[in-house]
């Protein structure tokens, strides 16, 4: 049975369940200061004046809407120290590493509504807003980069393809690589519960380093399914 609680002005539930806002996070301006000022980004979309302060409104042509990525779809942190933001748009967590995975459940202009499954505990599945420019899904992930390699790993290892040795279950792997890493002199490590994937750059190419299996197998219920953009 969900315990329903309220955490940050967000509504969720007991582990492993979670009811998410619906509301995206309001500028950081006034709409005031926003109506006297309109803003552009370098995409070229416009952002409309909204006299509620609760979402942003984006102007789009059908062409735009025929490209965007449509949720529910599974995304990874592109920069270190994301900041989720709540309903009153002030940040209520920031995840640390680049490259933990998050669900988007939905967009508002550029925001996007994300559950951080990749999130340790306490803030799993913890759900909030973020800038759709701090997350990129399987299809947007920039090329040469030590997440583009783990996580092209990661869909062979799902399917049992050139696991490590020392690994015994594909679910460690998923928790390791879905929690994110930190770059270390030239070197890319995943930690996680004693656990430790590492990668290092060779000429134009990241090479698995070291893998190392946490002491403890992760939780039975770690997903290692990803979902793409419709």
């Amino acid at each position: 049975m969900c315990r329903l609680q309220s955490v940050f002005g967000l509504m969720i539930f007991g582990t492993g369940c979670w009811a998410p806002e619906r509301n995206a996070p309001g500028p950081r301006q006034s709409p005031a200061e926003i109506a006297s000022k309109p803003n552009s980004s370098s995409t070229g979309i416009t952002l409309v004046p909204n006299p509620n302060a609760g979402s942003p409104v984006v102007a789009s042509n059908q062409e735009l809407d025929d490209e965007e990525r449509r949720p529910p779809y599974t995304a990874w942190t592109l920069i270190d120290n994301v900041s989720v933001i709540g309903p009153n748009g002030a940040a209520i967590l920031d995840i640390a590493n680049r490259g933990v995975r998050v669900d988007v459940l939905s967009i508002s202009g550029q925001y996007a509504q994300i559950q951080c499954s990749g999130c340790n505990k306490p803030n799993k599945n913890h759900a909030g807003w973020v800038a759709l420019t701090s997350i990129a899904s399987a299809w947007d992930i920039p090329p040469d980069t030590a997440l583009l390699a783990m996580t092209s790993l990661r869909q062979k290892w799902i399917k049992g393809q050139d696991l490590p040795e020392v690994f015994e279950n594909k679910r460690d792997l998923c928790m390791l690589v879905d929690a994110g890493f930190t770059l270390e002199e030239g070197k890319a490590a995943w930690t996680e519960n004693g656990g430790r994937l590492e990668m290092i750059k060779e000429e134009n190419e990241w090479i698995l380093l070291e893998a190392e299996p946490p002491p403890d197998t992760s939780d039975s219920t770690w997903r290692c399914d990803i979902q793409y953009p419709k």
